[in-house]
C-alpha cells in the first residue's frame, strides 16, 4: 500500500481545520479570515503550511484573496468546487479513473432525459458525426487506441451537452484528460479488442437511434447498457500500469 507522506496529511489537517473554523462561526461570502499570524498561533504550524491549505482553498474556489486585502470567504458553486478537487488529482491513478466512470455514469443517467428532450437538429447531427467517426476509427486495419479514446469521450460529450449539466462536463473534461496522458503502450490491445469495439460501435448505434426517436425511456436504457461496469473496467495489464507501486 502507498503511504502517504506528512506534508500532505498537514495540508488535509489543515484544510479541514480551516473550513471547520468557518462553519463555526457561520462565515458568510465576502467575510474575512483570520490573518495569517493568527491562524499560525491558532492551529499551531508554519507558515509555509499554513500558505499550502490556502493554496489549495483557493484552488477549490473556497477562499478569495485580493493585493493589499485579506484571505475573504468565497461563494463557489458546487460546479466550481468538483471542478477544483478533479483538476488536482494525479492522473491515470486507477482508482480514480474507475471512480470518475462511476461518477460519469450516475451523472449521465440523470441527465439522459434533459438530454434527449432538449437536443436540437443540430445536436442530432453532431451525435451522428461522433457515432460515425468512432466507426470508422474502429473499422481502420491499424487501429490507434489514442484517437478511439478521443472519439469515444467526443462521442459523451456531444451526446450530453444538450443536457447543458456543468458537473457531467467536468466530469467528461477529466476523463478526456485522463485519456490524453495514458500512455499508448501494446496493452492497448485489450482496453480496445476487436470484440468490444464491435460492442460499443453497436451501442452507440442503440443511443443515437434512441436520441432520434426523441426517447427518453430508450435512450436511458441504451445508454445504461452501455455504461455497464463491465464495459468500463479497465483490464489487468492497465490497471497495473496506472496504479504504479501501490
Amino acid at each position: 500500500m502507498r503511504q502517504r507522506n506528512k506534508k500532505q496529511t498537514l495540508t488535509e489537517q489543515l484544510i479541514r481545520q480551516i473550513t471547520g473554523y468557518i462553519r463555526k462561526n457561520r462565515l458568510k461570502s465576502g467575510d474575512p479570515l483570520p490573518t495569517e499570524s493568527e491562524m499560525v498561533k491558532r492551529f499551531k504550524v508554519s507558515r509555509v503550511a499554513l500558505r499550502e491549505a490556502f493554496c489549495y482553498l483557493k484552488g477549490l474556489g473556497l477562499i478569495v484573496s485580493r493585493r493589499g486585502s485579506c484571505l475573504r470567504v468565497a461563494n463557489p458553486g458546487v460546479a466550481e468546487v468538483i471542478e477544483g478537487v478533479i483538476s488536482r488529482i494525479c492522473l491515470p491513478e486507477a482508482n480514480i479513473v474507475n471512480e470518475l466512470f462511476e461518477l460519469r455514469r450516475t451523472l449521465e443517467l440523470g441527465c439522459i432525459a434533459d438530454a434527449v428532450e432538449n437536443a436540437s437538429d443540430d445536436d442530432l447531427r453532431a451525435i451522428e458525426a461522433a457515432r460515425l467517426e468512432f466507426e470508422r476509427l474502429a473499422s481502420e486495419e491499424e487501429l490507434n487506441p489514442r484517437l478511439l479514446d478521443e472519439a469515444e469521450v467526443t462521442f459523451h460529450h456531444a451526446l450530453f451537452l444538450p443536457a447543458d449539466c456543468r458537473i457531467l462536463g467536468v466530469v467528461i473534461a477529466a476523463l478526456r484528460e485522463f485519456f490524453n496522458l495514458k500512455v499508448t503502450q501494446p496493452q492497448d490491445a485489450l482496453w480496445y479488442s476487436r470484440d468490444k469495439l464491435k460492442q460499443l460501435c453497436e451501442e452507440h448505434r442503440k443511443i443515437a437511434e434512441a436520441f432520434l426517436a426523441h426517447s427518453p425511456e430508450a435512450a436511458f436504457s441504451a445508454v445504461r447498457k452501455h455504461l455497464n461496469r463491465k464495459t468500463y473496467s479497465q483490464p489487468a495489464a492497465l490497471q497495473t500500469e496506472a496504479g504504479g507501486n501501490s
